[in-house]
This record gives structure tokens, C-alpha cells and sequence, in this order.
């Protein structure tokens, strides 16, 4: 059978809305931008095939490419 509790309505975890405001200036760095380490980047071989500096031959063409 039912017993019947104290309850209330939920707490809300809503946000009150209040946003963080520092004195301090505006520091526009980012982690990204202060570690950056450039890469090299290499061709694609497919873009040299059937020249003088590649190194694969191409054989033939199959039905699916």
C-alpha cells in the first residue's frame, strides 16, 4: 500500500546566468598558437606517377578503378 513522503519540487542545477568578470587585460594567446610546430608536408605520390621521379609503375586498370 502507498505510504506518503515529505517531497518538495526539485532543486534546479540550472545556470544562474552570472558570468565571470576579471580586471585583468585580455591575454589573446592560445596554447595552439605558442606550441605550434610547423610540419612538413610530403607530395602525394599519385601526383607523380608517370614521371621521372616516380618510383611505381602503373600496370593496368581493374573494373572498380
Amino acid at each position: 500500500h502507498y505510504i506518503p513522503h515529505q517531497g518538495g519540487p526539485s532543486r534546479s542545477f540550472k545556470p544562474d546566468g552570472s558570468v565571470y568578470a576579471s580586471g585583468a587585460p585580455f591575454d589573446d594567446s592560445t596554447m595552439y598558437r605558442v606550441e605550434f610546430t610547423p610540419k612538413s608536408i610530403d607530395p602525394c605520390p599519385a601526383a607523380l606517377l608517370e614521371t621521372p621521379r616516380s618510383s611505381f609503375v602503373f600496370r593496368h586498370d581493374d573494373p572498380t578503378g
